[in-house]
């Protein structure tokens, strides 16, 4: 028979203990113990099987681990506030909120006592990585606005100080052959009258060599992207069969994508995107890799 007493999450990252043994009628998950299958732990928290297979998406219920967190509510969205309830811990309250931690809890709310949280008291919530997302798509929208202007020397101020940017024709960044610049190059580059090879034509394999304002029209600015359909960040929108590496090339960016999807003719295949990379270093976002994404064979 297993005990009815558990500890609801009460440890954070650091290994400092901020929770109270004990169930909590108003507790946000529970540790799975020895001997626990997903239906006692319904039956104990008042919840159906249903739900926390619904809250809890991808979990198996007839291979339940010991030391497994399961919510016992859905997730809320990552802005604003939360009043503490009888036994909360900070890190119970980070795991009813998506992308939140208790470690960002505790720095927002510094003047509150994390080992003892008051019923009642206010803790505020905010979502770091989606304010980080809001940060770099505002900076991806004012580069898309210097292209749709053909003002490079306003997109030179964006590029990476350090790294310059790559221009990549394709989903796949070729990291051996695709053109960089450097924020200084960038500057000149509509009247640079040099034809560069930026890689080669998917199908026929001819080279795509052509000065800047020549790749410009074709590969980067081909829509006007300024007035995209659709805007996402993280988030591929392009159906395309290109193997898209981007993460793994730029593994600390984040990705706005501005797409035209598909029209409805030419079975799907007249879809296009513009794709900007973005790192962010002193709290400057920063281009280093714009992308043509496109159908290919």
């Amino acid at each position: 028979m297993r005990n009815s007493t558990r500890i609801l999450a009460p440890v954070l990252a650091s290994g400092v203990v901020f929770g109270v043994s004990g169930f909590s009628a108003h507790a946000a998950t529970v540790t799975v113990e020895p001997g626990d299958t997903l239906w006692s732990i319904a039956e104990a928290e008042r919840v159906s099987v249903t739900d926390l297979q619904t809250i809890n998406n991808g979990l198996d219920p007839y291979d339940l681990q010991p030391g497994t967190m399961i919510n016992l509510n859905e997730q809320s969205d990552s802005t604003g506030s939360h009043t503490v309830q009888e036994g909360e811990t900070f890190y119970s309250i980070a795991s009813q909120y998506e992308g939140v931690s208790a470690q960002q809890l505790m720095e927002k709310n510094s003047d509150l006592d994390p080992y003892n949280l008051q019923p009642g008291t206010t803790v505020l919530i905010e979502n770091d990585s989606e304010n980080d997302s809001e940060s770099a798509r505002e900076t991806a929208d004012q580069v898309v606005t210097h292209l749709q202007s053909k003002d490079m020397e306003a997109v030179s101020s964006y590029i990476h100080p350090d790294d310059g940017v790559r221009f990549s024709p394709y989903a796949f960044v070729d990291q051996e052959n695709d053109q960089v610049f450097s924020s200084e190059e960038v500057e000149d580059l509509w009247h640079d009258e040099t034809e560069y090879l930026w890689g080669n034509y998917d199908g026929s394999g001819h080279p795509i060599k052509y000065t800047f304002s020549e790749y410009y029209e074709e590969f980067v600015y081909n829509r006007d992207y300024a007035h995209a359909e659709e805007v996402a960040v993280d988030e591929r929108q392009g159906p395309g069969n290109t193997i898209d590496n981007t993460n793994d090339v730029y593994p600390d960016a984040t990705v706005v994508e501005y797409h035209f999807p598909s029209s409805g003719e030419y079975q799907g295949m007249d879809w296009d995107s513009l794709r900007l990379a973005m790192v962010q270093e002193n709290d400057e976002w920063y281009v280093v890799g714009i992308i043509n994404d496109e159908w290919t064979i």
